[in-house]
């Protein structure tokens, strides 16, 4: 059985103007991938390569994705 937890989600700079939210919450199962998945059926698909490398799960470099206020890329 798969848990899944609330995840809030801040946006901020160029994200937070183009797609007009300071953030969103979301339901998910706790992986980054499943968060961004989920937040971009509520934001629009485009979201998925503003975040991720088209087609992959890295990170972009120009994004700085943080959990608990710890970057995840360093």
């Amino acid at each position: 059985m798969m848990v899944k937890v609330l995840a809030k989600t801040l946006l901020f700079a160029t994200l937070r103007k183009k797609y007009g939210a300071k953030g969103l919450t979301v339901r998910c199962v706790g992986s980054v991938r499943n968060l961004i998945e989920i937040a971009s059926k509520i934001l629009g698909s485009s979201f998925l390569d503003d975040i991720f490398h088209k087609g992959q799960d890295e990170i972009r470099g120009d994004t700085i994705f943080t959990i608990n206020g710890r970057n995840i890329k360093t």
